[in-house]
């Protein structure tokens, strides 16, 4: 996560504002999913994490085309794509955090995907116990208003 900040950083202190890359068509499908996606498929897999929301959050990705294995030697036995990442300038991104403090979306988002297997709001009820100062009840009373 933090290399992912750091790129995002980067990017948005210079006067380029926009990265195209060649990646696997597994990582660049990974970046451009969203959540809610029922059913795996090729542009779609159920694979909604921590990728997907730094990107999408200060990026706007797009993949430009898919690049077969057979222009590259020696040839890979996976398939690629051109990604552009056009990266937010600051007052898109103020917008889109909302107010929100980006060391607080970062330990936030963080600790929500940390651990692979888990869901999202179990991955979050450590915080929500820090937040809530070990509270259970209220921990408890706070997911169920979020449902």
């Amino acid at each position: 996560f933090q290399q992912i900040m750091s790129i995002c950083k980067i990017e948005q202190s210079q006067t380029n504002n926009h990265v195209v890359r060649t990646k696997t068509t597994t990582t660049t499908s990974k970046i451009l999913t969203y959540p809610n996606h029922k059913k795996p498929t090729t542009t779609h897999p159920q694979d909604y994490g921590i990728l997907s929301v730094v990107f999408q959050l200060y990026t706007t990705p797009k993949i430009h085309f898919k690049i077969p294995p057979t222009v590259f030697y020696p040839q890979p036995k996976v398939d690629s794509a051109l990604l552009g990442l056009h990266f937010l300038g600051p007052t898109s991104l103020r917008r889109r955090l909302a107010g929100v403090s980006p060391a607080h979306l970062r330990s936030v988002v963080t600790t929500a995907f940390q651990q692979r297997r888990k869901t999202v709001r179990n991955g979050l009820k450590k915080l929500a116990l820090e937040v809530y100062g070990g509270d259970a009840e209220r921990v408890k009373e706070f997911f169920e208003r979020s449902a």
